[in-house]
């Protein structure tokens, strides 16, 4: 609740949903805003806040206003506004319709259409704090490189007007395997520069962060760590 008797809260994406709602009290019809013009395709997003918070630890529904249609992708950084303050937050998934009747509150800015959080990336870090305890924020905090905009609005080169062919194609590929392992062997077993933020790099970031040695969470690992809960199941009996 902020000091002028407004209620903004975003809604829950899951089975338990808060709502993102406008002012409790309505203003003047001077001063009241207009709803923005909604997306449209997709035109909710839910959002995973930075609130630091564990109870509050889950997505947010909130509205894609038209004008940020093409920017609000999936993985991206946006700000919203959430218990009466601007906050962090990552973009999770666009969908077509909130389970929430009323008004959803909008997305108030993206601070950077390039997506920096993939798919697999939150999952881990999901199963990460079911484990070790904190927040998906904190982990997904120290896991993500922090945000340059100097480089994103660098001029990207063009595209080419002709499309690559399968053999021009095939070559570049060679020549980023081949300096991708030279980069590997460079940096041995601790490296200091990683190209994509992947589930080896979260797991190196919270063992840092932890001091717990969590190693090298191969594919087989993480799936265990997801599917915990039914592994339990099969063994221990008669604790549903």
């Amino acid at each position: 609740m902020t000091q002028d008797g407004q209620l903004d809260l975003g809604v829950a994406a899951g089975a338990s949903r808060q709502v993102a709602t406008r002012p409790a009290a309505t203003p003047p019809a001077a001063t009241r805003r207009p709803s923005p013009e909604p997306a449209p395709r997709l035109p909710v997003a839910r959002v995973l806040v930075d609130t630091g918070l564990a109870h509050l630890d889950r997505p947010f529904d909130y509205l894609v206003p038209a004008a940020l249609h093409e920017s609000a992708v999936p993985g991206c950084r946006v700000k919203v506004r959430f218990a009466g303050r601007q906050t962090d937050g990552f973009l999770l998934d666009r969908v077509a319709a909130s389970e929430h009747e009323g008004t959803l509150a909008p997305l108030n800015k993206v601070v950077s259409p390039e997506p920096v959080l993939a798919p697999e990336v939150v999952r881990l870090a999901a199963a990460v704090v079911d484990r070790w305890a904190g927040t998906t924020g904190d982990v997904l905090r120290l896991a993500i490189p922090p945000r340059h905009a100097r480089t994103e609005v660098r001029e990207r080169p063009e595209a080419p007007a002709d499309p690559l062919s399968e053999e021009d194609r095939a070559k570049l590929l060679g020549e980023l395997k081949a300096k991708n392992a030279e980069l590997t062997e460079l940096q041995g077993e601790h490296p200091l520069i990683l190209p994509i933020v992947d589930h080896q790099a979260v797991a190196s970031v919270v063992g840092d962060w932890t001091g717990i040695p969590v190693g090298r969470m191969v594919k087989d690992e993480i799936e265990t760590i997801l599917h915990l809960e039914d592994h339990l199941a099969k063994r221990v009996i008669g604790q549903d």
